[in-house]
Parts: C-alpha cells; structure tokens; sequence
C-alpha cells in the first residue's frame, strides 16, 4: 500500500513538474539598450530618405536594414538598400559602422551613433557611384525612432 502511495505521489509531481516547466523557461534574452530595438527613420543632408531596424540576437542588437537615397555630384541617384534578418552589423554600445567596401578615395561607409537622452540616430556616410568610379557623396543624417 504504501508503495501505492508512493508511485501516486511520484506521479502527481511529476505532472505538476511538467506543467510548470513550460512557464519557468528563460525568455529572449535582453540587450543593453532595448529602446533602440525597432524602426528608425530620418533625412540625410540632401533631403533624401534614410531607415533603419535594429534587432535582438542573444542580447546583441544589430542592423538588420537599412535604406539611403543618394544624389551624386556628378549626376545621377542611388537607392542603396540591404536587410540581413540574422544582422548586417552588431552595435557596438550605441555606435555602428557598416563597410560598403573601398573606392578611390578610400573606404564607402554608413555609420551611426545613437544618443539615449533625445533617441535620435545621427551619421555620416561615404557612398561611390556605380556609374562613375570616381565620383562619390558624403555626408551627414539624422533619424527618430518610428512608432
């Protein structure tokens, strides 16, 4: 009887154990500055549409797209776009440097620093044009976190 007893309380625990386990799981982790996960949307200097989205991976936020229209002193425009779901580029603090490569002037970038106190995301790039080897912009943004 008493190993009856036994085995039904065994079992009882083992279902209350199961039932529990589900809820005790750990979540996604979270990263150092959440506010930053999302949307971001702004201008560049030339008046142009700049975004970007920042994403959680095991506590580490990364560019996942980004988007920038370019005028070309030499003439022409460029949409330059790029989404990676897994990251582009991981943020370092609340700082990002994305590498589009080298020209004749030296490194094509899109970087951004992120300031906690007015949630704004300002920048700089330097963008070649496809058409002209030597012809490139560079420049400045700013951009606010979209609802």
């Amino acid at each position: 009887m008493k190993q009856r007893s036994r085995r039904v309380t065994l079992f009882f625990f083992s279902l209350i154990f199961l039932a529990l386990a589900p809820a005790c799981q750990k979540k996604a982790p979270s990263p150092d500055y959440p506010q930053l996960l999302g949307a971001w949307q702004g201008v560049t200097y030339q008046d142009k549409q700049i975004q970007f989205s920042i994403s959680n991976t095991d506590k580490i936020l990364y560019v996942t797209h980004y988007k920038i229209i370019i005028n070309f002193p030499a003439g022409g425009q460029q949409t330059l776009q790029r989404h990676v779901s897994t990251g582009i580029v991981a943020l370092n603090g609340t700082y990002f440097k994305i590498s589009l490569g080298n020209g004749t002037y030296g490194e094509a970038y899109l970087d951004g620093s992120f300031n906690l106190v007015t949630m704004a995301l300002t920048g700089s790039f330097r963008i070649y044009n496809p058409a002209v080897p030597n012809d490139y912009a560079t420049g400045f943004y700013t951009a606010g976190k979209t609802k």
